[in-house]
């Protein structure tokens, strides 16, 4: 299963603690409580790209990318209003075993509801995803961005997740075991990122404070032992879909699903 949605409706309080209508957690400290956490109003069902191969994948020097994969996700994680941003970056690594300079490529921005666009960058993408043009590993931004051309946390708008990244190639059964043993609900989305796992809780109400959102970024990290770096509005986490192009795994690149 590429993207692993919660069918589960768990209900975390404790005492003095504000009880939200769906999944609760009560952070330990300042009294904060995490928002509701399950199905937003802009998720579409059917988040599962098909298994058996099926799905259309970008072809020619990009073959066995899945750009079916990598819309589902963003339908999954962002509205029909939001604007989303794709960051390919090369491999530190890779670049200098190839004798190349570092590449950090402009990153460029699409309107989730506009399906030319998406697929315009979604190929671009793919094409420095793949090898011969460069082995760029495919980033987007966590958060929703004010609008085309906006960079940094000033251009972040508001946040329609949390998220945690559980590196070092952490199982999903483990990460699944980390966030129970913390008393968080089950993620809303597993991705699988070649190289460990990436968790994501859906929010029902987009978070607009910011500093807030960064709070309970710290507080999922240090309670279920992820990257704790994983905290700034403008962070990127890896693209589902495409190729994992770690220098590390050059020799047979895994795929984030």
């Amino acid at each position: 299963m590429p993207i692993r949605t919660s069918q589960e409706d768990r209900q975390l309080s404790e005492p003095g603690t504000k009880t939200l209508h769906r999944q609760t957690v009560a952070d330990n400290a300042n009294g904060r409580s995490l928002p509701k956490i399950g199905t937003a109003n802009h998720t579409s069902p059917g988040l599962n790209a098909p298994e058996n191969g099926s799905g259309s994948c970008h072809s020619g020097k990009s073959a066995g990318i899945n750009l079916d994969e990598a819309r589902q996700f963003i339908r999954a994680l962002f509205g029909s209003h939001d604007t989303l941003v794709c960051h390919p970056i090369r491999d530190k690594a890779w670049s200098e075993h190839h004798n190349l300079p570092p590449a950090r490529n402009q990153p460029r921005w699409a309107d989730a509801a506009d399906d030319d666009e998406l697929t315009e960058v979604l190929e671009w993408a793919a094409d420095l995803n793949a090898p011969a043009t460069g082995g760029s590993c495919v980033f987007f931004g966590v958060n929703v961005r004010k609008g085309h051309g906006q960079h940094g946390n000033a251009g972040v708008a508001r946040a329609n997740a949390h998220a945690a990244d559980f590196d070092g190639n952490v199982s999903v059964e483990q990460a699944l075991a980390a966030i129970n043993a913390a008393g968080l609900p089950e993620p809303s989305i597993v991705v699988m990122s070649g190289g460990g796992c990436h968790t994501y809780w859906l929010l029902a109400d987009p978070e607009e404070d910011l500093e807030t959102w960064r709070f309970r970024q710290r507080w999922i990290a240090a309670a279920v032992g992820s990257d704790a770096s994983v905290k700034d509005p403008n962070r990127l986490l890896r693209f589902p879909g495409f190729w994992n192009r770690k220098f590390k795994y050059a020799a047979n690149p895994p795929m984030a699903r």
